[in-house]
């Protein structure tokens, strides 16, 4: 009877540590994994920025305490008017759907009007539609990129014609920038340097 007792309790406390290892929850995972062993990776931990809420609206609940809230840090690259909160610089604060100008005019505002700079402006550029290549708001690549390398090229450019071209059938994987300007040029291939 002695034996049979110590089996159950062997099986028990197997299937005890088998399910805190082996739980729906990754929380309690972490938990019970987090108390047995050193080192290990919390799965909820994020880093974050707090900011200042320029958006704060006073009512007479609200204290005279500036509103905060957090950004996560270091997943995207945020547009300046959008990490502040200031979003009555683009939009308008009546209807925040809508622009407070059109594009180009609106980016023009901060960023430099490729109208005056090239001879040549590339396709978006030429129809002001910045926001085609550029997320207004925020991204995970740099210049608030939608796509990186030349996936961004190839939304709108076809990869097969561009392939035959004799200058291009050895680049593979190099960014179009690494030769093309984006936003314009001097030549109607928007070369950064003549050939």
């Amino acid at each position: 009877m002695h034996l049979n007792k110590n089996k159950y309790i062997i099986y028990l406390l197997f299937i005890v540590v088998v399910s805190l290892f082996w739980t729906c929850s990754p929380k309690f995972g972490y938990g019970v994994k987090s108390l047995l062993f050193d080192g290990v990776p919390d799965p909820y931990k994020v880093e974050v920025s707090i900011i200042k809420d320029s958006l704060l609206v006073k009512d007479s609940t609200s204290t005279n305490e500036i509103s905060s809230t957090a950004i996560v840090k270091n997943l995207f690259n945020l547009h300046t008017p959008y990490k502040e909160r200031e979003c009555s610089k683009c939009h308008d604060r009546n209807n925040m759907d809508k622009p407070r100008l059109p594009s180009p005019e609106l980016c023009n505002q901060c960023h430099e009007d490729f109208n005056n700079t090239y001879k040549v402006l590339h396709g978006p550029v030429a129809s002001g539609d910045c926001t085609e290549c550029h997320n207004p708001h925020q991204s995970k690549l740099k210049s608030l990129l939608k796509w990186s390398g030349q996936d961004i090229c190839l939304q709108c450019h076809n990869m097969e014609t561009l392939f035959i071209d004799e200058d291009h059938k050895e680049i593979n994987d190099t960014s179009c920038t690494e030769c093309h300007n984006p936003h314009g040029g001097d030549n109607i291939n928007l070369l950064l340097v003549k050939q």
